[in-house]
């Protein structure tokens, strides 16, 4: 099963690297800034503040749950795996650290899920909701795959990190629905 996965891995880096343009690194350097998680991790708690003062406060606590949750178990898998990014002859980018998961995947699914979440259960209109829905899964989509073009991850780090944001975006909204309901009780 390794052997699948690691050679799934090689593969789609190779044929990713070999389609590389340069317009496309720029476009999907930019890309992939809307994962960092020095953004998400300021946002995430700014957005938090503000829906703790409105009175949100199951809101607040969800997607504290949900970002700050999904980046401690990203945190840690780096740390315990240790796994090597890529060869540098295929990043287009410099990048540090561990490559297994993808915290941009994590942490985009999580945050960018978790405000359609919250646009999801302020709106009925289904244009609206489309949108938010629509938005936040392109959103981590495009930047999981900017993580594979810039050659930066291999793919299962990436599938990886988008199961971990799934989880806690999942448990921050069962967080948020459990707190308000026992509130309303």
């Amino acid at each position: 099963m390794i052997s699948a996965i690691t050679y799934l891995d090689n593969q789609v880096l190779i044929g990713l690297f070999s389609a590389r343009t340069t317009a496309m690194v720029s476009a999907m350097t930019y890309v992939s800034m809307f994962g960092e998680w020095t953004l998400i991790l300021p946002l995430a708690a700014a957005v938090a503040l503000v829906l703790f003062f409105a009175k949100h406060r199951a809101e607040a606590l969800g997607l504290l749950v949900a970002v700050f949750g999904s980046t401690a178990v990203v945190l840690a898998l780096k740390f315990v795996f240790a796994r090597e990014r890529p060869d540098a002859y295929f990043r287009a980018i410099a990048e540090t650290g561990a490559s297994f998961p993808s915290a941009h995947a994590a942490l985009s699914l999580a945050f960018y899920g978790f405000v359609a979440y919250l646009i999801l259960r302020r709106y009925e209109g289904g244009g609206v909701r489309l949108l938010a829905v629509g938005g936040a899964a392109a959103l981590a989509l495009a930047i999981g795959f900017s993580r594979l073009y810039l050659g930066v991850h291999y793919l299962s780090d990436v599938v990886d990190g988008f199961a971990i944001g799934a989880i806690f975006l999942w448990l921050g909204i069962a967080v948020a629905r459990h707190v308000r309901n026992r509130a309303a009780s």
